[in-house]
């Protein structure tokens, strides 16, 4: 039982780690800044973060979210991201043990959360996460698990048809963009490591929730019809319930046929 404790704790910490790097990319990436140099710095003062305030979540905690030369108050985005990731590594080892899919799942979480954080303050989602993650999802299933590439190809196509359909659709109806370019990409994104049933489930997970927080929105909140709601999240939410109970939710809707 200790063991166990301990490897969760280990698990949490290192996917905490990793989030403290997405932190970086989700800064920098969408503000055409080098994820290399210059190393951590204070947006406010400028002066470098050192190593004992760059621990994951301990040194936020500590520090009060706040930095330590002008007290300027550091975003809660960095404790959140790092949090989330931790979170997800635990609950992927919880689900699929130490497994490919772990690893093909916890690579797609990584750029969930980047992609997610980026959609909802800049309101666009940067071809290059895309595109490496196309490059990286497929590299991996091919090397570590070649007989799902056909339903890779039928979720990566069918993610984005039915995600493009949707986007001219809603052109058409409401005469604005309700989906643009991004999510059809990040459909296909998703389309790829989910396969075809898997693609399919998380997109309707999303389209519900999305509508559901949409119409709460305008009912309770005042937000007008053309205000523009971040997909991103929606469709990771979708996915990563997919990912952790979907062939449950698949089984017990073939059960009541």
């Amino acid at each position: 039982m200790l063991l166990k404790i301990m490897l969760y704790i280990f698990l949490f910490y290192l996917g905490a780690i990793i989030g403290s790097f997405l932190n970086v990319v989700i800064y920098r990436l969408p503000r055409k800044l080098s994820l290399a140099y210059p190393p951590s710095h204070c947006p406010y003062c400028t002066n470098p973060v050192r190593f004992y305030d760059n621990v994951p979540i301990i040194s936020f905690l500590i520090l009060r979210g706040r930095c330590r030369y002008c007290g300027q108050k550091i975003s809660r985005r960095y404790l959140l991201v790092e949090t989330l990731t931790g979170l997800l590594f635990v609950m992927l080892y919880c689900r699929f043990g130490w497994s490919i899919n772990t690893l093909v799942y916890g690579l797609l979480s990584v750029y969930l959360i980047v992609i997610v954080f980026i959609d909802i303050e800049f309101h666009k989602i940067p071809n290059i996460m895309i595109l490496s993650g196309l490059l990286w999802g497929g590299l991996l299933l091919l090397i570590l698990a070649p007989r799902k590439l056909s339903d890779a190809g039928l979720g990566l196509l069918v993610g984005g048809a039915i995600m493009l359909f949707w986007s001219v659709f809603g052109r058409l109806l409401f005469k604005k963009d309700c989906l643009g370019g991004g999510d059809v990409k990040l459909a296909i994104l998703v389309g790829l490591f989910l396969g075809l049933s898997g693609t399919v489930l998380a997109l309707f997970i999303s389209f519900i929730l999305a509508g559901l927080v949409g119409i709460g929105l305008i009912l309770f909140r005042g937000f007008k019809m053309d205000a523009h709601l971040p997909y991103a999240p929606f469709l990771a939410i979708g996915t990563l319930t997919t990912i952790i109970t979907g062939q449950s939710i698949i089984t017990w809707y073939l059960g009541l046929f």
